[in-house]
């Protein structure tokens, strides 16, 4: 309601302070329509206030539209959170935004979907962040072993795994032998 309210009077500031919350908060309660009012408007109030929009608002509008099958939408939306994370030098919405860009193209060119996956393992390297360099393993490696080149994916895999184990990161090791299990 105080989204909506500061969205209505012109508080441009409040609006986009309360729809950012508001949005994120119907994601989370599967309302992805209510989310897409609410970005939207936030978006909007933004854009009253003169700066960029961050990243992270045109994330979730992404992952809103791809929910309610917008998938356009949704394509534009996570393609301008990659341009906006670029542009502000943000490295992990950078990679994430590689990442949903990638399973956004699941859908629709397998093919296209690993490049995706490729370019956020060549980011996580670049990073040095281990974490997202396994994260981005498995992803490869799934994609891998679904084009049929399954050896190469178990590598991509086992690989994510050793570096999830140094970390003692038991939840990543745990993903990685779903990946595993499947392949």
């Amino acid at each position: 309601d105080l989204a909506s309210h500061f969205y209505e009077a012109g508080i441009w500031s409040k609006a986009a302070e309360y729809g950012q919350r508001a949005g994120e908060r119907a994601l989370i309660l599967y309302a992805p329509r209510a989310a897409v009012e609410h970005l939207t408007r936030t978006l909007d109030a933004l854009t009253h206030l003169g700066g960029t929009p961050p990243a992270t608002v045109w994330r979730a509008r992404g992952q809103a539209y791809e929910t309610i099958g917008e998938f356009e939408q949704a394509r534009a939306d996570y393609e301008r959170a990659l341009s906006i994370a670029r542009q502000t030098q943000d490295g992990l919405m950078e990679w994430q935004s590689l990442l949903d860009i990638g399973f956004w193209w699941l859908g629709h060119d397998y093919a296209q979907a690993g490049e995706w996956f490729r370019r956020s393992l060549d980011l996580a390297q670049r990073l040095d962040d281990p974490r997202l360099h396994a994260r981005s393993l498995n992803r490869v490696g799934n994609w891998l072993v679904n084009t049929g080149r399954a050896e190469d994916g178990l590598h991509a895999h086992q690989e994510a795994l050793a570096i999830f184990e140094s970390l003692q990161d038991k939840q990543g090791m745990a993903e990685t032998f779903d990946l595993l299990g499947m392949a």
